[in-house]
Protein backbone atom coordinates (compact mmCIF):
# COMPACT_ATOMS: atom_id res chain seq x y z
CA UNK A 1 0.00 0.00 0.00
CA UNK A 2 2.00 2.67 -1.55
CA UNK A 3 1.15 6.21 -1.99
CA UNK A 4 0.76 7.62 -5.01
CA UNK A 5 2.65 6.34 -7.84
CA UNK A 6 5.84 5.09 -6.89
CA UNK A 7 9.16 4.71 -8.31
CA UNK A 8 10.38 1.15 -7.42
CA UNK A 9 13.64 -0.27 -8.19
CA UNK A 10 15.03 -3.99 -8.45
CA UNK A 11 18.31 -4.48 -6.91
CA UNK A 12 19.93 -7.94 -7.17
CA UNK A 13 23.15 -9.66 -7.53
CA UNK A 14 24.85 -10.95 -10.70
CA UNK A 15 27.89 -13.42 -10.94
CA UNK A 16 28.85 -16.90 -9.87
CA UNK A 17 30.78 -18.62 -7.61
CA UNK A 18 34.37 -19.34 -8.66
CA UNK A 19 37.24 -17.09 -9.78
CA UNK A 20 37.87 -15.21 -13.14
CA UNK A 21 38.64 -18.09 -15.14
CA UNK A 22 36.37 -20.90 -13.56
CA UNK A 23 33.23 -18.74 -13.88
CA UNK A 24 34.00 -17.50 -17.75
CA UNK A 25 32.32 -16.12 -19.85
CA UNK A 26 30.28 -15.21 -16.81
CA UNK A 27 31.58 -13.00 -13.99
CA UNK A 28 31.98 -13.11 -10.35
CA UNK A 29 29.53 -11.87 -7.75
CA UNK A 30 28.86 -8.37 -8.27
CA UNK A 31 25.56 -5.80 -7.25
CA UNK A 32 23.52 -4.64 -9.79
CA UNK A 33 23.74 -2.08 -10.59
CA UNK A 34 26.89 -0.90 -9.17
CA UNK A 35 26.55 2.52 -9.51
CA UNK A 36 22.64 3.44 -8.51
CA UNK A 37 21.74 6.98 -8.45
CA UNK A 38 18.07 7.53 -6.79
CA UNK A 39 15.97 10.42 -5.89
CA UNK A 40 14.74 10.29 -2.27
CA UNK A 41 11.39 8.86 -1.72
CA UNK A 42 12.10 5.72 -4.01
CA UNK A 43 11.70 2.43 -3.04
CA UNK A 44 14.07 -0.09 -3.64
CA UNK A 45 13.39 -3.84 -3.64
CA UNK A 46 16.18 -5.82 -2.89
CA UNK A 47 16.14 -9.48 -3.73
CA UNK A 48 18.30 -11.85 -5.38
CA UNK A 49 19.28 -15.77 -5.89
CA UNK A 50 21.76 -17.73 -5.07
CA UNK A 51 22.79 -21.45 -5.94
CA UNK A 52 23.49 -24.53 -4.03
CA UNK A 53 24.13 -26.24 -7.55
CA UNK A 54 27.76 -24.66 -8.18
CA UNK A 55 31.02 -26.93 -9.55
CA UNK A 56 32.26 -28.75 -6.74
CA UNK A 57 35.80 -27.41 -5.87
CA UNK A 58 34.96 -23.67 -7.00
CA UNK A 59 36.98 -20.56 -5.63
CA UNK A 60 34.97 -19.19 -3.09
CA UNK A 61 33.92 -19.02 0.64
CA UNK A 62 31.30 -20.31 2.83
CA UNK A 63 29.96 -24.16 1.85
CA UNK A 64 30.99 -25.51 -1.10
CA UNK A 65 28.82 -25.49 -4.34
CA UNK A 66 26.76 -22.70 -2.31
CA UNK A 67 27.20 -18.77 -2.96
CA UNK A 68 25.23 -16.41 -0.71
CA UNK A 69 25.18 -12.83 -0.56
CA UNK A 70 24.14 -10.28 2.17
CA UNK A 71 24.10 -6.51 2.20
CA UNK A 72 26.16 -4.31 4.72
CA UNK A 73 27.49 -0.36 4.75
CA UNK A 74 30.76 0.41 4.50
CA UNK A 75 32.10 4.17 4.94
CA UNK A 76 33.86 3.94 1.57
CA UNK A 77 34.89 1.47 -1.30
CA UNK A 78 38.36 0.97 0.15
CA UNK A 79 36.76 -0.70 3.53
CA UNK A 80 36.78 -4.16 4.24
CA UNK A 81 34.89 -3.79 7.37
CA UNK A 82 31.13 -2.81 8.16
CA UNK A 83 30.03 0.05 10.28
CA UNK A 84 28.45 -0.05 13.49
CA UNK A 85 24.75 0.23 13.40
CA UNK A 86 24.45 3.45 15.10
CA UNK A 87 26.28 4.62 12.19
CA UNK A 88 24.12 3.58 9.31
CA UNK A 89 22.31 5.55 6.98
CA UNK A 90 21.27 3.58 3.67
CA UNK A 91 18.35 1.10 5.11
CA UNK A 92 17.82 3.04 9.05
CA UNK A 93 18.72 5.78 10.68
CA UNK A 94 18.01 4.02 14.21
CA UNK A 95 20.25 1.20 13.57
CA UNK A 96 20.13 0.76 17.78
CA UNK A 97 16.41 1.07 17.83
CA UNK A 98 13.45 0.25 15.59
CA UNK A 99 15.77 -0.25 12.66
CA UNK A 100 17.80 -3.17 14.74
CA UNK A 101 16.07 -5.70 12.81
CA UNK A 102 16.34 -4.66 9.14
CA UNK A 103 20.04 -4.74 9.58
CA UNK A 104 20.31 -7.84 11.03
CA UNK A 105 18.46 -9.24 8.21
CA UNK A 106 20.45 -7.87 5.66
CA UNK A 107 23.64 -8.31 7.40
CA UNK A 108 22.66 -12.69 8.58
CA UNK A 109 20.26 -13.07 5.78
CA UNK A 110 17.88 -14.53 8.74
CA UNK A 111 19.58 -17.82 8.88
CA UNK A 112 19.03 -18.03 12.50
CA UNK A 113 15.85 -19.04 11.64
CA UNK A 114 16.60 -21.96 10.49
CA UNK A 115 19.78 -23.05 12.21
CA UNK A 116 21.42 -23.23 15.57
CA UNK A 117 24.91 -20.88 14.88
CA UNK A 118 27.83 -21.62 16.33
CA UNK A 119 29.88 -18.30 16.75
CA UNK A 120 32.90 -20.38 17.10
CA UNK A 121 32.71 -22.50 13.93
CA UNK A 122 35.31 -21.70 11.17
CA UNK A 123 34.94 -24.14 8.91
CA UNK A 124 33.57 -23.00 5.92
CA UNK A 125 31.70 -26.39 5.10
CA UNK A 126 30.13 -26.51 8.68
CA UNK A 127 26.01 -25.77 8.28
CA UNK A 128 25.94 -23.49 11.33
CA UNK A 129 28.75 -21.79 10.40
CA UNK A 130 26.55 -18.37 9.89
CA UNK A 131 29.37 -15.85 9.95
CA UNK A 132 29.33 -17.46 6.21
CA UNK A 133 25.94 -17.01 5.44
CA UNK A 134 25.76 -20.97 5.46
CA UNK A 135 22.47 -22.06 7.58
CA UNK A 136 21.12 -18.99 4.49
CA UNK A 137 18.40 -20.01 2.07
CA UNK A 138 19.52 -19.48 -1.74
CA UNK A 139 16.76 -17.04 -2.01
CA UNK A 140 17.04 -13.60 -0.69
CA UNK A 141 14.04 -11.35 -0.05
CA UNK A 142 14.90 -7.76 1.77
CA UNK A 143 11.24 -6.36 0.92
CA UNK A 144 11.00 -2.71 -0.16
CA UNK A 145 12.94 0.07 1.75
CA UNK A 146 12.70 3.43 0.71
CA UNK A 147 15.00 6.05 0.54
CA UNK A 148 15.00 8.42 2.83
CA UNK A 149 18.33 9.52 3.78
CA UNK A 150 19.98 11.54 1.07
CA UNK A 151 23.41 11.20 0.55
CA UNK A 152 26.28 8.62 -0.87
CA UNK A 153 26.21 4.91 0.49
CA UNK A 154 28.75 2.49 -0.15
CA UNK A 155 27.49 -1.53 1.03
CA UNK A 156 29.70 -4.94 0.21
CA UNK A 157 28.97 -8.47 1.10
CA UNK A 158 30.82 -9.75 4.21
CA UNK A 159 31.20 -13.59 2.11
CA UNK A 160 32.15 -12.45 -1.36
CA UNK A 161 35.27 -9.93 0.23
CA UNK A 162 38.38 -12.29 0.23
CA UNK A 163 40.56 -9.44 0.41
CA UNK A 164 41.77 -9.69 -3.17
CA UNK A 165 40.29 -9.59 -6.31
CA UNK A 166 36.73 -11.06 -5.52
CA UNK A 167 35.27 -8.14 -3.89
CA UNK A 168 31.51 -7.35 -3.92
CA UNK A 169 30.60 -3.78 -3.24
CA UNK A 170 28.63 -1.22 -4.85
CA UNK A 171 27.70 2.41 -4.02
CA UNK A 172 23.69 3.75 -3.76
CA UNK A 173 23.38 7.32 -4.08
CA UNK A 174 19.98 9.06 -2.79
CA UNK A 175 19.61 12.47 -4.30
CA UNK A 176 16.72 15.50 -4.02
CA UNK A 177 13.58 14.69 -6.04
CA UNK A 178 13.91 16.67 -9.09
CA UNK A 179 11.19 18.65 -10.85
CA UNK A 180 8.66 17.12 -12.90
CA UNK A 181 7.71 19.47 -15.92
CA UNK A 182 4.10 20.37 -14.85
CA UNK A 183 6.13 21.95 -11.62
CA UNK A 184 8.53 23.83 -13.58
CA UNK A 185 5.94 25.11 -15.92
CA UNK A 186 4.28 26.85 -12.72
CA UNK A 187 7.07 27.93 -11.19
CA UNK A 188 8.22 29.80 -14.50
CA UNK A 189 4.96 31.32 -14.34
CA UNK A 190 4.91 32.36 -11.52
CA UNK A 191 8.06 33.99 -11.43
CA UNK A 192 7.03 35.79 -14.87
CA UNK A 193 4.48 37.21 -13.37
CA UNK A 194 6.09 38.11 -10.39
CA UNK A 195 9.36 39.60 -12.57
CA UNK A 196 6.13 41.55 -14.47
CA UNK A 197 4.89 42.82 -11.22
CA UNK A 198 7.91 44.42 -9.85
CA UNK A 199 9.10 45.89 -13.30
CA UNK A 200 5.32 47.22 -12.97
CA UNK A 201 5.75 48.73 -9.98
CA UNK A 202 9.21 49.96 -10.64
CA UNK A 203 7.81 51.77 -13.79
CA UNK A 204 4.98 53.40 -12.02
CA UNK A 205 7.22 54.46 -8.66
CA UNK A 206 10.02 55.68 -11.11
CA UNK A 207 6.66 57.65 -13.13
CA UNK A 208 5.38 59.40 -9.81
CA UNK A 209 9.18 60.57 -9.05
CA UNK A 210 10.14 61.85 -12.28
CA UNK A 211 7.24 63.50 -13.82
CA UNK A 212 8.78 64.18 -16.60
CA UNK A 213 9.68 60.88 -18.35
CA UNK A 214 7.25 59.05 -20.94
CA UNK A 215 6.20 56.74 -18.37
CA UNK A 216 3.96 59.57 -16.82
CA UNK A 217 2.33 60.30 -19.99
CA UNK A 218 -1.04 60.03 -19.95
CA UNK A 219 -1.43 57.35 -22.58
CA UNK A 220 1.72 55.10 -21.25
CA UNK A 221 0.59 56.28 -16.71
CA UNK A 222 0.50 53.12 -15.21
CA UNK A 223 -2.78 52.26 -13.77
CA UNK A 224 -1.93 51.64 -10.34
CA UNK A 225 -0.94 55.02 -9.58
CA UNK A 226 -4.39 56.14 -9.05
CA UNK A 227 -4.04 53.81 -5.58
CA UNK A 228 -0.78 54.61 -4.85
CA UNK A 229 -0.70 58.39 -4.95
CA UNK A 230 -4.32 60.72 -4.29
CA UNK A 231 -5.58 62.72 -6.95
CA UNK A 232 -4.06 65.97 -5.67
CA UNK A 233 -0.96 64.66 -5.94
CA UNK A 234 -1.54 63.41 -9.83
CA UNK A 235 -2.67 66.96 -10.84
CA UNK A 236 0.28 68.39 -9.19
CA UNK A 237 3.04 65.92 -10.89
CA UNK A 238 0.82 66.86 -13.75
CA UNK A 239 1.39 70.12 -13.22
CA UNK A 240 4.96 69.64 -12.97
CA UNK A 241 5.17 67.72 -16.27
CA UNK A 242 3.63 70.68 -17.88
CA UNK A 243 5.98 72.94 -16.61
CA UNK A 244 9.42 70.79 -17.91
CA UNK A 245 7.60 70.29 -21.23
CA UNK A 246 6.88 73.44 -21.50
CA UNK A 247 10.84 74.37 -20.84
CA UNK A 248 11.75 72.14 -23.42
CA UNK A 249 10.13 73.35 -26.09
CA UNK A 250 11.27 76.98 -25.20
CA UNK A 251 14.48 75.35 -25.49
CA UNK A 252 14.13 73.51 -28.41
CA UNK A 253 12.35 76.16 -30.54
CA UNK A 254 14.12 79.38 -28.67
CA UNK A 255 13.03 82.10 -27.33
CA UNK A 256 12.55 83.99 -30.93
CA UNK A 257 10.37 81.80 -32.87
CA UNK A 258 13.06 81.69 -35.37
CA UNK A 259 11.46 78.08 -36.82
CA UNK A 260 8.40 79.79 -37.43
CA UNK A 261 7.43 82.04 -40.60
CA UNK A 262 6.33 85.45 -39.02
CA UNK A 263 3.84 85.39 -41.59
CA UNK A 264 2.01 82.56 -39.79
CA UNK A 265 1.95 83.64 -36.43
CA UNK A 266 3.49 82.53 -33.39
CA UNK A 267 4.00 78.67 -33.01
CA UNK A 268 1.33 77.43 -30.87
CA UNK A 269 2.38 76.53 -26.97
CA UNK A 270 2.63 73.08 -26.02
CA UNK A 271 -0.41 74.08 -23.39
CA UNK A 272 -2.29 74.97 -26.94
CA UNK A 273 -1.14 71.37 -28.47
CA UNK A 274 -1.91 69.23 -24.90
CA UNK A 275 -5.87 71.36 -24.77
CA UNK A 276 -6.24 70.36 -28.44
CA UNK A 277 -4.77 66.89 -28.86
CA UNK A 278 -3.86 65.84 -24.85
CA UNK A 279 -0.27 64.92 -25.49
CA UNK A 280 2.64 66.45 -23.68
CA UNK A 281 5.41 63.85 -25.19
CA UNK A 282 8.80 65.51 -25.35
CA UNK A 283 10.56 65.65 -28.64
CA UNK A 284 13.03 62.19 -28.28
CA UNK A 285 16.13 64.29 -29.39
CA UNK A 286 16.06 65.82 -25.90
CA UNK A 287 15.48 62.74 -24.32
CA UNK A 288 18.46 61.54 -21.82
CA UNK A 289 22.02 60.33 -22.20
CA UNK A 290 23.57 59.08 -25.27
CA UNK A 291 23.23 55.63 -24.59
CA UNK A 292 19.32 55.90 -24.10
CA UNK A 293 18.70 58.45 -27.07
CA UNK A 294 20.13 56.25 -29.05
CA UNK A 295 17.75 53.47 -28.31
CA UNK A 296 14.89 56.07 -28.36
CA UNK A 297 16.32 56.49 -32.15
CA UNK A 298 16.44 53.26 -33.19
CA UNK A 299 12.73 52.70 -31.46
CA UNK A 300 11.86 56.34 -33.94
CA UNK A 301 13.34 54.47 -37.07
CA UNK A 302 11.11 51.09 -36.48
CA UNK A 303 8.00 53.39 -36.18
CA UNK A 304 7.27 53.33 -32.52
CA UNK A 305 6.68 56.10 -31.02
CA UNK A 306 6.89 57.05 -27.23
CA UNK A 307 3.82 55.30 -26.42
CA UNK A 308 4.34 52.11 -27.84
CA UNK A 309 7.83 51.80 -26.12
CA UNK A 310 6.70 50.39 -23.04
CA UNK A 311 4.66 47.62 -25.36
CA UNK A 312 7.73 46.60 -26.96
CA UNK A 313 9.89 46.13 -23.87
CA UNK A 314 7.18 44.21 -22.31
CA UNK A 315 7.26 41.56 -24.96
CA UNK A 316 10.76 41.42 -25.46
CA UNK A 317 10.48 40.62 -21.58
CA UNK A 318 7.89 37.88 -22.05
CA UNK A 319 9.61 36.32 -25.44
CA UNK A 320 13.03 35.81 -22.97
CA UNK A 321 11.14 34.68 -20.66
CA UNK A 322 9.14 31.93 -22.67
CA UNK A 323 12.31 30.93 -24.08
CA UNK A 324 14.08 29.74 -20.67
CA UNK A 325 10.71 28.29 -19.82
CA UNK A 326 11.32 26.00 -23.36
CA UNK A 327 14.61 25.28 -22.49
CA UNK A 328 14.34 24.50 -18.83
CA UNK A 329 11.51 22.43 -20.03
CA UNK A 330 13.27 20.89 -22.90
CA UNK A 331 16.37 19.53 -20.93
CA UNK A 332 14.12 18.49 -18.28
CA UNK A 333 12.62 16.50 -20.56
CA UNK A 334 15.75 14.65 -21.23
CA UNK A 335 16.93 14.10 -17.51
CA UNK A 336 13.50 13.11 -16.29
CA UNK A 337 12.53 9.31 -16.13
Amino acid sequence: NLAGPPRIVNYNVRGRRGNIVQVYPAVEYDFVPTELTVERGTWVHFQWTGSDANQANQAGNGLDKTDRSNLVQIKSRQENVPIGADKHTLLTTDGMGSGKEILKKFSYLGQHNKVACDPKSNNDNDQKNCKQLNGASAYFDGDLVQMNQMGVHHVMSTRNNDFSNRSQKATISVIFPSWRVWQVEILIVLGVLVVGGLVYLGAAFYALRRPQSWLFASKNRPRILRYMASPETIERKENERRAYIEDERRMLLGSGGSSQDESRGPAPSSLDVYEATGDFSVPWEKYGRPGKERCLRLFACCGLGEGQQLFVVAYLLLNGALFVAGFGTHLLGETSY
